[in-house]
């Protein structure tokens, strides 16, 4: 079996790739290092040699096209390949990820439609849902409700054409293929992105946590009431796993919703955080602090359940594991 995963050199990509190769499944990556980086590939290349198993890299960027020729003898196209950053990033540049995001995506799956790649699984996003689903902390999502779309960034909406894009792959009689979407809720682990100008939430609390001194307070964007459910990279690469691997077919796994089913506000984040930097927990200060966004959202787990999804990784543990694996790495 040889699996192409695209972004292999990110976050979820390199914890993807590690589990194919130490399962024995060859993997061909390509990445353009906008945000995965060359030390996550040196770790996936020592992988392959230890594990003696094939990974073949290809730096390019999708925004150019998918190769035709990197699809030969693949028997499946994973679909990680993003262009995401923070909340401040996201809304700062909301045409060039609209229009990147847009792009990448019809880059991916023409090439897939013009292959003989059997399985394509594109990682969609919980910013896709309507913003006004999203008006509490307890607010639960159910993938029937995604239309009539209002996302709130032209990151969600970018997404959601990757989205539709799976969904007229399915419809093609001229494609072989078959895809479908896994929705990713707010997804952290090892070898994600410390850049502070484009980090998600919780490297960025981390390493901004790091580097408190004195009576230094801890900046959190937004009123931090904010909830979500986070998702360790590994919980999400063991379910791509199943999905690779699995004889049943990839059209029982289309729209399924990958999260943790409690919610996290942010507020409560940060202040793990600091307890796990050794800081005392109430020094916290908002910035802008009656911008709120989308106040919540919670993944109905219940097709995730039915296929054997099971979280191993809750955000205490997440966050210890994080915390530990970042002094290891030099970025904290």
């Amino acid at each position: 079996m040889k699996i192409l995963v695209t972004g292999c050199a990110g976050m979820i990509g390199t914890q993807f790739s590690e589990l194919l190769m130490k399962s024995g499944i060859s993997v061909v990556g390509c990445d353009n290092f906008a945000r995965g980086t060359k030390e996550n590939l040196h770790y996936l290349e020592q992988l392959s040699e230890s594990n003696e198993v094939s990974f073949e890299f290809h730096e390019l960027d999708l925004i150019n096209g998918l190769p035709q020729n990197l699809l030969k003898g693949v028997d499946t196209v994973v679909h990680l390949a993003d262009v995401v950053g923070g909340i401040m990033y996201v809304f700062d540049n909301q045409l060039d990820v609209f229009n990147l995001s847009v792009t990448i995506d019809a880059n991916v799956v023409r090439a897939v439609a013009n292959s003989n790649v059997k399985k394509y699984i594109y990682a969609g996003t919980a910013c896709s849902f309507p913003q006004e689903l999203q008006n509490s902390t307890d607010s639960m999502l159910y993938e029937k409700d995604k239309f009539p779309a209002h996302p709130e960034s032209a990151y969600g909406w970018g997404k959601l054409v990757g989205e539709l894009q799976t969904t007229y792959l399915n419809e093609s009689k001229m494609a072989s293929t078959v895809g479908a979407n896994v929705i990713f809720h707010n997804v952290y682990g090892p070898w994600c992105d410390f850049d502070l100008n484009t980090c998600q939430v919780i490297p960025a609390l981390i390493r901004k946590a790091s580097a408190l001194s004195g009576d230094q307070s801890l900046e959190v964007w937004g009123g931090g009431d904010q909830a979500r459910s986070f998702i360790n990279s590994y919980d999400i690469s063991k379910f791509l796993l199943k999905m690779v691997t699995s004889e049943s077919s990839l059209r029982a796994f289309n729209g399924v919703q990958l999260g943790s089913e409690y919610g996290t506000t942010i507020n409560d984040l940060a202040k793990l955080i600091l307890k796990e930097a050794g800081k005392d927990i109430n020094a916290i200060t908002h910035i802008n602090p009656n911008f709120r966004g989308d106040i919540g959202r919670i993944p109905d787990l219940s097709l995730a359940r039915k296929l054997g999804f099971n979280q191993e990784i809750d955000i205490h543990k997440g966050i210890k594991s994080l915390f530990q694996w970042a002094k290891t790495h030099d970025k904290i």
